[in-house]
């Protein structure tokens, strides 16, 4: 019973739609209706400036971190698959797909990339923080936060298998870990699929500003 109760908290949690609330709040209108339509942090970025946008990421961020925080304040035990790993887990998935099916929106909320960032910072630190460093190059170099984040979802589970050769730790953990951020890094190109056709005929959005690998050639 422990178990599910967190696991529905988390949910409620994740699925807060800080973006929406955000727009309407501060800015009178509703972000759903504007650019991609999407409440998440790009779109808010895009229409109504960088603080709206930044305030959404962190919110997000938090939404995926907390719950599995919080998990280690009221309780040490592996509740789910004898795994502390799998157990903080489930918590932040939970989160994530509180975020991408958020029950206030209709089930239509945002891709979960900044939910995924604040859960892995709870489970797994190093790891993530690697595949946002490969985030922030590939998007300094392109300009283009879909790519960027794509990208990010293929370097996450090559980090977590290259650490687990280079420092080896107990072998369920990783083999939980590696399948959960393989999982993850599907549901991330399954997100994406507008933003793939978009870049296959040339009209996804970017951010040229940020671009300074078309800077420096041009």
């Amino acid at each position: 019973m422990e178990i599910v109760i967190f696991l529905l908290c988390s949910f409620i949690c994740g699925s807060i739609p800080f973006g929406l609330i955000i727009s309407k709040l501060f800015y009178s209108t509703d972000i759903r209706e504007h650019g991609s339509k999407n409440i998440g942090s790009t779109n808010v970025y895009r229409i109504l400036g960088w603080k709206a946008g930044l305030s959404v990421q962190l919110l997000d961020i938090v939404k995926g971190f907390l719950p599995v925080f919080l998990l280690s304040f009221f309780t040490t035990e592996p509740l789910l698959l004898e795994s502390t790993v799998g157990t903080r887990l489930a918590i932040g998935v939970m989160a994530v797909l509180g975020h991408i099916f958020s029950p206030f929106v209709k089930f239509k909320g945002g891709k979960g990339i900044n939910t995924i960032l604040g859960m892995l910072l709870g489970v797994s630190p190093i790891d993530i923080s690697l595949a946002f460093l490969g985030f922030v190059l590939v998007f300094l170099s392109t300009g283009i936060i879909s790519v960027s984040s794509m990208s990010a979802a293929v370097l996450l589970p090559i980090m977590v298998t290259t650490r687990y050769w280079l420092y080896p730790w107990e072998q369920r953990e990783f083999i939980i870990l590696l399948t959960t951020c393989c999982i993850l890094s599907i549901v991330v190109f399954i997100t994406h699929r507008s933003n793939i056709e978009r870049l296959r005929n040339g009209t996804e959005s970017s951010f040229e500003k940020f671009n300074l690998l078309k800077k420096v050639f041009k």
